[in-house]
Order: structure tokens, then C-alpha cells, then sequence
């Protein structure tokens, strides 16, 4: 995954990316929201990279993604 980061050079930046989904303003981004987002995203990840990604990101339990604590995990 960080390889497909690698054009987004900090924390920041990768939250600002997210932040577009974040209809609400709460930080966090729903799991089905991030899931067709990432689905059609220009690099498209496979399904199974995309459900890694959100058990990373703690939203197989809770149904939201917090941007934020995700950006820092996943950025290079």
C-alpha cells in the first residue's frame, strides 16, 4: 500500500485527500463511503487490499474510519 501512497508526502496530506469524503465534518469517514471511494479511486486497489486497509483502520468494528489516527498509520 505505502508504495501507492508514495505521491503523498506527509500525514497531512493524505488527511486532506480524506478529509473530501468527510460529509459531515466529524473526522471520520463510513466504511461503505471509503469502500466505493477506494473501489474507484485512479489506482484502484483490489478488494481484498481495500478490507485490510479498513481492519487497519479500525472500521470493521466500529462502521467509520477516524481519518486522522488511519492518515498517521498508513502514511509512509
Amino acid at each position: 500500500m505505502e508504495e501507492k501512497l508514495k505521491d503523498v508526502d506527509t500525514v497531512d496530506d493524505l488527511i486532506a485527500l480524506f478529509k473530501k469524503l468527510d460529509k459531515n465534518d466529524d473526522g471520520e469517514i463510513p466504511v461503505p463511503e471509503f469502500k466505493t471511494y477506494m473501489l474507484t479511486m485512479g489506482s484502484k486497489l483490489a478488494p481484498e487490499e481495500i478490507d485490510a486497509m479498513i481492519k487497519e483502520a479500525g472500521g470493521d468494528t466500529s462502521g467509520v474510519i477516524d481519518i486522522a489516527s488511519f492518515c498517521e498509520r498508513l502514511c509512509p
